[in-house]
């Protein structure tokens, strides 16, 4: 029989109408259940004024612990010289301003400057095309895996963040020098990174379709690799409109003191010159030490995957308790010399104090 659009509206209905009033099975919320949360929560009593408050204002400003804030001690027995706080604004760029914090103060202490800032943007540029040059390599070696592999995608979804380590930073010292921030300083991009790594991930992604396609046609690893260094120049081009150019060679002037007398000093660099001169020689041989649970403890372990440079190591670290970091830690503060960590820093971080505690938050 022909059912009309009326007679399957009224099946509908009747459908609908059939399931109310069917009793709840296990598991989900009835009427019951919320009327039962409804009264746990008015057995509280009056609440109205929590309402208001928790409504309209921050959430961690209302739960912040007053008594651990004022509790907080900020006078220290040891503090190591630095140029103070440097803002890495709208970016994802810890890891290269903690980087250029520790590096600073040798440059302080050999110029006897009262403060000093390496460029990150210089530093950060390069992060940038090295990485994406990374991920398209690894594309060219990925060029079988079907489109669903779970390694595949892994890279797919990070490509061309702002996020790094402490080797990265020294491994993009090591092979493309450093500027001081007056040679190449920020833009307006380079402190709000969001927009330009959404393009930078379309393009690689487009680029790696791309490369697939080529592959499939039977177009050899030479062929992809070829058209791999096109598509770099693609990439470079939109740092340079949204980064600047960095330099190839730049005068430093700075203020020293000659017979008690200030005076304006200056030296023409290359950024492979400068770092080699201030930081080359005297770079620390630092070793990365971590707490990971996971592995076991007392041993070194490699990260896969955490390098920005094509050619160079994955970072290997040392797995240590917590207590022993601390130990190290100090160690090193009180020997002046400037602690490069990272952690989770979103959790019971009260910001405006620089108080990382476990009950700042109620």
């Amino acid at each position: 029989m022909k059912t009309t659009p009326i007679a399957g509206i009224l099946a509908m209905l009747l459908i609908l109408g059939l399931s109310v009033g069917v009793a709840a099975e296990d598991g989900t919320i009835d009427q019951d259940l919320l009327k039962h949360f409804e009264k746990k929560f008015e057995s509280r009593g009056d609440q109205s004024a929590l309402i208001n408050a928790v409504t309209n204002n921050d959430l961690r400003q209302l739960s912040l612990n007053r008594e651990r804030v004022i509790a907080h001690d900020k006078l220290l027995d040891h503090k190591v010289k630095s140029t103070g706080i440097i803002d890495q604004k709208s970016s994802g760029r810890c890891w290269l301003f903690a980087g250029v914090n520790c590096l600073a103060p040798k440059i302080m202490k050999e110029l006897d400057l009262d403060d000093f800032e390496l460029s990150e943007s210089y530093l950060a540029f390069y992060d940038k095309l090295e990485k994406a040059n990374l991920f398209l390599e690894t594309m060219i070696a990925m060029r079988d895996r079907p489109v669903d592999d779970r390694s595949l995608n892994g890279y797919l979804g990070w490509m061309f963040g702002d996020g790094g380590w402490f080797h990265y930073f020294t491994d993009l010292l090591d092979k493309y020098g450093a500027v001081p921030l007056s040679a190449m300083p920020e833009s307006k991009q380079s402190m709000k990174t969001g927009r330009v790594n959404e393009l930078g991930k379309t393009l690689l992604r487009k680029y790696t379709a791309e490369l697939r396609r080529m592959h499939q046609q039977g177009q050899s690893e030479k062929d992809l690799r070829a058209r791999k260094e096109e598509m770099l120049a693609d990439i470079y081009r939109l740092l340079v409109f949204t980064y600047g150019k960095p330099p190839k060679e730049f005068t430093f002037r700075y203020e020293t003191e000659e017979d008690s007398v200030k005076v304006i000093a200056e030296k023409h660099y290359t950024p492979k010159s400068f770092y080699d001169e201030l930081l080359g020689d005297d770079l620390p041989e630092y070793v990365a030490l971590v707490n990971n649970p996971a592995k076991k403890m007392d041993q070194l372990f490699e990260m896969e995957g955490s390098r920005n440079i094509f050619e160079r190591s994955d970072y290997t670290v040392l797995n240590l308790s917590a207590d022993k970091l601390a130990e190290y830690t100090l160690a090193a503060l009180l020997d002046s010399q400037i602690v490069w960590f990272a952690c989770d820093v979103g959790q019971q971080n009260y910001r405006d104090s620089g108080i990382m505690a476990l009950d700042i938050y109620d």
